[in-house]
């Protein structure tokens, strides 16, 4: 935020001034967030290793959501640390190594119930639906190749 002090202004030219500080087409300044690409997502998916790997081809054979019981394993004992780690870990190596653009959505968030303020389990774990299709091709790509 820029704070623009203006001193010794006649009243009368306020108005004009002001309307010369108000940005004139507002889409030059938002810069818009990348979007992963099927090549973008197929790094990834190759960077990353067992669970975290599992976690992400669950997320893209269920549609985009994965009950956290289903990553717990039949018996409830495998623990969901290190799901979500590992692949904000790889995103930022892929980064570093240019294989990757910076900015990019995570495509995986925990889901946890709003209504608990205190440390709680995951509920589930979900990709943003524009990310759905990308991944489901890179995937597909990986599964074929």
């Amino acid at each position: 935020m820029v704070d623009v002090i203006l001193r010794d202004v006649d009243p009368a030219k306020l108005p004009e001034i002001i309307k010369l500080l108000e940005p004139t087409k507002p889409e030059l300044l938002e810069v818009p967030q990348p979007t992963w690409t099927v090549d973008e997502a197929e790094q990834l998916f190759r960077d990353l290793r067992a669970s975290a790997l599992q976690l992400l081809r669950e997320l893209v054979r269920r549609g985009g959501r994965v009950e956290a019981d289903v990553m717990r394993g039949p018996e409830g004992d495998q623990s969901l640390r290190g799901l979500t780690g590992p692949i904000t870990k790889a995103m930022t190596r892929l980064e570093r190594a240019g294989r990757v653009r910076e900015g990019l959505e995570h495509p995986v968030r925990a889901e946890y119930d709003p209504e608990i303020r205190s440390y709680q389990r995951a509920l589930a774990f979900t990709m943003p639906d524009e990310l759905l299709p990308t991944f489901t091709i890179a995937l597909q790509q990986i599964e074929e190749g």
